[in-house]
């Protein structure tokens, strides 16, 4: 997830689109910093919890 990370802080990405490989907390997190919006499927096993 390192990678995404990286690449959406040196973007301020305002919008994030991605499919559920990258619903990871430190990626949500970093959306939320930048007060931007999170468009991704949440993972089967996150949405049980």
């Amino acid at each position: 997830m390192a990678p995404a990370c990286e690449l959406l802080r040196a973007l301020q990405a305002k919008h994030v689109i991605a499919d559920r490989a990258y619903d990871a907390n430190a990626l949500h997190a970093l959306v939320r910093e930048q007060s931007g919006k999170r468009v991704i499927e949440v993972a089967e096993v996150r949405a049980k919890t």
